[in-house]
Order: C-alpha cells, then structure tokens, then sequence
C-alpha cells in the first residue's frame, strides 16, 4: 500500500482502539452490554460523545473491523468485515463466537496467535480474494481485555505482486533461451576447429538469438513504459487511413516470406487523436500476428472502415485460429497458446499485451473471434474524435 493508505489504516487502527478500550473497559462495559445494537441507530443525547463518535467510525468506513472478547465473541462488527469474511449479511454475528463468522482454519489461526502472541498482520485468500488482516490485543493496564481485528481488501495490490512475480520469472525464463544459445554456439567457436563455412554458420545463429534478446527486451521496455506513462505519451490529429497503410505496406516483406497475401480495404480520411508510435505498434502487432501464425499460402485482410461516429479495423487471417477457452487470455502477458509453436514463429506473448495496453489508453475496443484450424478476426473500435481534441492540440 501507498503511504496514503498506511496513514489511513494507521488512524483507523488509532480510532478503533480507542473504541475497544471503552467498550472492553471496567468503567463502561455495565454501560454498553446489549446496548451495542443501539449505537448503529440515531444517536441519544444521554450517549457518551467519545463513544459516538467511534461509533460512527465502525459503521461509516470501507475496512472491515470486528471487536472480539476474551473468549473470541464477537462484541461488534461492521458489514464490510461481513462481507470480506463472506457471511451473511442477514445473520446477526453478536454475541457469537469468531467461528460462525468464519470457519478459514488460517484465520482461526491467527486470531489465535494474537491473543498468545500479540500483534498480527497477514495477508489471506478467501475465495478468490485476499485480505489482509491485522490483529491486534487490547489491554486494560497489564491484563488481556478484547482482539481487534482490522480487514482491508488486498486483491488488487496482491494480485499486482504476484503479477510482477510471475512477470519476472517469465522474463528470466525468456532471456534464458536465446542467451543459452549464444554461450553454446559461442563456445563451440572457441573451442573447436571449425571451418569458416561453419563458423558463418554459427554466427548466424547467434545472431538470430541476439535478435530474439533485442525484440523481447525492447516489448518488455515498451510494456513497461505503458505501465508508468499510460497518459503521458504526446497526442496529435491522426490520419488514421495513412497509418493503416503504412502498417501493410512494412509488412509486405514478412508476408512474401511466409508467401501469405495480404489484402487492403481502407476508407479515406478518417481521424483519430493519439499518439502515433503508439496506434502505429498496435496496429503493425496485429498484422504480424496474423502473418506469423497463418499457413503458407493463407490470407491475411485488413479492412478500415467508418461506422456510424466510430472508425473500425478489422485485421482477419485463415491461420491456426485460437482455441476458445483461451480466448480470454491471449492478451495477458507471456501467455501463448501453442510454446512450440510460438518459439518457432519467434512470438514471445508480449505483443497482445501491448496491443490492449495501447487500446485502453485510448478507449479502443477490441473484439476477438476465432475458429480454430479456419483463422482469427481482431476488430478494434476507434471512438469518435472529439472537436476538443482538435483544440487541444493548438493549446
């Protein structure tokens, strides 16, 4: 969590505390036992003020907080602890015992190792989220009074971790191919006697990894980039049926190769406000992709049209086509649908990563179908050009 964030469980923590030792203290648990349903409601002028106020606190703040006994009997909770534990928010959980909320053997855990050991922070998957709890003992003087528990919604910060995780370990196991192949063709140059027709031969080689290296390195250092920069790339009036051209016309080389013929349906004059580097890489991955993964002798056609107050492309392909059930995960990083397959084309899985990068910048929305065996259509929807934007741009 930012420092904004750790100030504000710090003050809730702080409040909450101060909660806990009123209502677990000698001087007012004659006063509040089986009034505490009575807090959630208008407020009486004979209430204690302190005690409003951190009733207000409870009942008012996003975090889940729930004031337990000695005994581990539930004496207040709020319902955003309910629901982050998954009860039900029409059972009344006072008076019960921490279990009925919840039956997570870690988290019975680590309630128990806070009334034994103390303090208590930890992050725990329910279901297919994760919260992070924070335990704390409450003491009147030197003896043990009550456990507060503070829950916070950690599955979008867990989630980026373990997406930074993964995103290095895919990185390291990339790099490893290609460089593996250049320490091993190296050191045959070194070490044996070959003839210079072999030699040119390794060579080549090695410098088809260095290329591998370089192609992935510099996606990883774009990808990055879009990460940290979403918004800070220069935009301008584009003419977005030059680019599309533009786009086809460098792919020409790559689809002579793989003898794939490429066809080119582009409506004039059609605008869109970006940045052009940025539309031009999204554009150019798609008709790359549409070459690499094609037959020999297939079909790629792209197709820029407008609609309505929107611009469409439309990049098809009669290539290998994508199962359905991974059509849901093609734009995530490293995924690739076919490992044998992708090392031989030289896709690394990072390309349709940037391509939805790039789209959410701009509110591009991109449609996907697939037949498998028959081809894939991507379909990006350019939203209306703004008459702002245009001014904009002479701000």
């Amino acid at each position: 969590m930012d420092f904004a964030s750790n100030l504000l469980t710090l003050v809730v923590i702080i409040a909450f505390t101060i909660y806990m030792t009123l209502v677990l203290s000698k001087n007012f648990a004659s006063k509040t036992e089986g009034d505490i349903e009575k807090y959630s409601t208008a407020p009486k002028k004979t209430q204690n003020p302190g005690l409003m106020k951190s009733d207000f606190i409870l009942y008012n703040i996003k975090e889940g907080l729930i004031l337990l006994d000695v005994n581990k009997k539930i004496l207040n909770i709020n319902k955003p602890a309910v629901k982050l534990l998954q009860g039900s928010d029409k059972f009344d959980y006072k008076d019960k015992n921490i279990i009925f909320l919840s039956r997570n053997h870690e988290i019975l855990q680590l309630v128990d190792k806070a009334y034994t050991n103390g303090n208590v922070a930890k992050t725990v998957q329910i279901g297919s989220s994760y919260v992070k709890l924070y335990l704390n003992p409450i003491h009147e003087d030197t003896r043990l009074i009550g456990i507060m528990c503070l829950l916070i919604d950690d599955t979008i910060s867990f989630n980026q971790e373990l997406t930074k995780r993964r995103f290095t370990a895919n990185i390291s196991h990339e790099l490893k191919t290609p460089l593996t192949a250049i320490i091993g063709y190296a050191d045959i140059l070194c070490s044996m006697d070959v003839s210079l027709k072999e030699s040119k031969q390794f060579a080549a080689k090695i410098k088809k990894s260095a290329d591998q290296m370089t192609i992935l390195i510099n996606n990883i250092i774009k990808l990055s980039s879009l990460d940290e920069n979403a918004t800070g790339f220069p935009k301008t009036i584009l003419d977005l049926s030059s680019i599309v051209r533009n786009c086809v016309s460098n792919q020409v080389p790559n689809a002579e190769f793989k003898k794939v013929s490429l066809d080119l349906d582009v409506d004039d004059e059609i605008a869109f406000f970006a940045n052009e580097e940025l539309v031009s890489e999204m554009i150019s991955n798609l008709i790359s992709n549409a070459i690499r993964y094609n037959y020999e002798k297939g079909k790629v056609k792209v197709v820029l049209s407008k609609l309505d107050n929107t611009s469409v492309l439309s990049i098809s392909d009669t290539g290998q086509g994508i199962p359905e059930k991974y059509l849901n995960r093609i734009f995530d990083r490293f995924f690739v649908v076919d490992k044998s397959r992708s090392k031989q084309s030289g896709g690394s899985g990072i390309g349709l990563c940037i391509v939805k990068h790039i789209a959410q910048i701009y509110n591009i929305e991109i449609k996907v179908t697939s037949v498998e065996g028959k081809g894939s259509v991507f379909t990006l929807i350019f939203p209306k050009v703004d008459t702002k934007d245009y001014n904009s741009q002479y701000d």
